[in-house]
């Protein structure tokens, strides 16, 4: 008997034969969007933890630079001036000039205001730069703080400012009353007995809206009950913030209470916030100086 050859199967069939159907296909949609939904807060994290390693990295050469700088002079610490005049002439020296805001101007993306003192308007600004030499330190890595300039956004340069109980040579009011209430102004290295070294921070990364001059009030008088905010710490590392420390050390430390961490709003914090019985200003007020007797 003689066999009736077989018809090559149609091409659409073998095709239609081997593709997805709609379910399957859904399936591995929604295999994929649980995948990226398990992995995307692990990348996230690990994103966060580098950028606070960078940070604290950053913080310490800062902090290296600081001691350097007072061993080069008897130990004197460099200069904090804390307005917008700060390396200005002779009379306005500072370890960094500049006024951080959101307008045009180019105190925001001048590095020279940070690492090139003695040139342009600012003569006496920048006095810790030649110890660190890199623009980059003085903004933290998870900064996205910009301005705009000619149509386009550039990278504000500085989100540090340092403790303007030290080295402060410009103090403001709320510092002023701090002298006066028997609170130390460290200006040597030396000056550090009541609040020890690793006790006592020197730099921290300041809130966007909050950060202008280059140094940081903390009000050490209103404690308690009436406790306030001036100058805003930064919340950049999961509800934290990167500080240096008088030893050379640097960490990162974790906010506490719920009212420190703020949402950017590209506005200037012009006010002072009341912050009853905060364990976060308590910190700061212990961290910042002490009433020291002077030698």
């Amino acid at each position: 008997m003689k066999l009736k050859p077989s018809l090559p199967q149609p091409r659409v069939a073998r095709a239609a034969a081997s593709a997805f159907t709609l379910v399957e296909l859904l399936v591995v949609l929604a295999i994929i969007v649980i995948l990226a939904g398990m992995l995307l807060p692990g990348l996230a994290k690990g994103r966060q933890k580098a950028q606070g390693a960078e940070c604290m990295n950053h913080q310490r050469q800062l902090q290296l630079g600081w001691m350097m700088y007072a061993d080069d002079h008897a130990g004197a610490l460099v200069p904090n001036w804390g307005n917008a005049d700060a390396g200005k002439d002779a009379d306005c020296p500072s370890w960094a000039a500049g006024w951080m805001d959101y307008t045009s101007s180019s105190h925001n993306t001048n590095v020279n205001y940070l690492v090139q003192p003695g040139v342009g308007d600012r003569p006496t600004g920048a006095l810790l730069g030649p110890y660190v030499r890199d623009a980059k330190l003085y903004r933290c890595p998870a900064d996205r703080s910009w301005v705009e300039i000619n149509g386009q956004r550039a990278p504000r340069v500085r989100s540090v400012s340092m403790n303007l109980y030290t080295g402060a040579n410009w103090m403001g009011p709320l510092a002023v009353q701090g002298l006066e209430a028997g609170y130390f102004i460290y200006r040597k290295l030396e000056d550090f007995r009541a609040l020890a070294p690793s006790r006592a921070w020197v730099l921290v990364d300041e809130h966007e809206d909050s950060i202008n001059g280059g140094g940081f009030v903390v009000d050490v008088i209103r404690r308690g009950e009436t406790a306030q905010v001036w100058d805003v710490p930064a919340s950049y590392h999961h509800l934290a913030a990167g500080f240096s420390f008088a030893d050379g050390h640097a960490e990162i430390h974790r906010w506490r209470d719920a009212r420190t961490p703020r949402t950017v709003r590209r506005e200037t914090v012009t006010t002072r916030t009341p912050a009853p019985n905060s364990v976060d200003v308590a910190w700061l007020q212990e961290a910042t100086t002490a009433r020291e007797l002077p030698r």
